[in-house]
């Protein structure tokens, strides 16, 4: 048989030999001491989901890849991983003539007049009249500046120079750049709405925060 007894400030429950006491303002649901705390809700800037307040602005931030641009100083052109460009100078070069032959420059071979070469009926000639004879001219190439390599066909002195590609990112008009990211902000006004403090929930009827307090009740003789 239990008996409540009311005593003073304190509810006390009586179950056979055994009573259990809540303080004042308290009620004792199973062997536990509850209060409901009540308080009005405040109004507040609220957001719409996934979106933040950020100084009196709800703001959405999207983040995606950065377009990459590759680029060279002037005059370099890419070839896969780097910056190329190429030197080219021409080296120094000497001939000689074999003897009783003049170097023709125009012509760049060796010439030798002669009347000897005529004789016979060779074509071209007539007998008596001097002719001209050529044979190619050998051109000595010098060597090349440092750093240079020689083409193999020609006096041609190359010289490849390599610079690391320029890489950069830019972002769509509007957006903003962090690191190799874009970041594309949404930007809406904030709406007022009704709000409860840490630890108050709002009522199903949207006009009381309630906060649930509960601790052991006092187990007496």
């Amino acid at each position: 048989m239990k008996k409540i007894v009311f005593i003073a400030s304190s509810l006390i429950i009586i179950s056979g030999c055994s009573r259990y006491i809540c303080p004042e303002e308290y009620e004792l649901e199973d062997n536990k001491c509850i209060m409901l705390l009540e308080k009005e809700p405040e109004p507040r800037e609220s957001c719409e989901t996934n979106y933040e307040l950020k100084d009196g602005q709800c703001i959405r931030e999207t983040i995606y890849n950065a377009i990459s641009e590759t680029s060279c100083p002037q005059g370099y052109v890419i070839i896969g991983n780097e910056c190329s460009y190429y030197n080219v100078v021409t080296a120094e070069r000497t001939t000689s003539c074999p003897e009783g032959f003049n170097f023709a420059l125009e012509s760049g071979s060796f010439t030798q007049r002669s009347t000897r070469w005529c004789e016979g009926s060779h074509p071209g000639c007539t007998e008596g009249i001097n002719c001209w004879r050529r044979i190619q001219a050998t051109v000595i190439c010098e060597s090349c500046p440092s750093g240079y390599t020689q083409n193999s066909t020609s006096c041609i002195c190359e010289r490849n120079n390599r610079r690391p590609i320029t890489r950069s990112y830019r972002c769509n008009e509007g957006n903003r750049l962090s690191g190799n990211e874009c970041i594309k902000q949404g930007i809406k006004e904030p709406f007022i709405r009704d709000t409860c403090s840490d630890g108050y929930n709002l009522n199903s009827s949207g006009k009381t925060c309630i906060r649930r307090e509960e601790i052991p009740a006092t187990r007496g003789n």
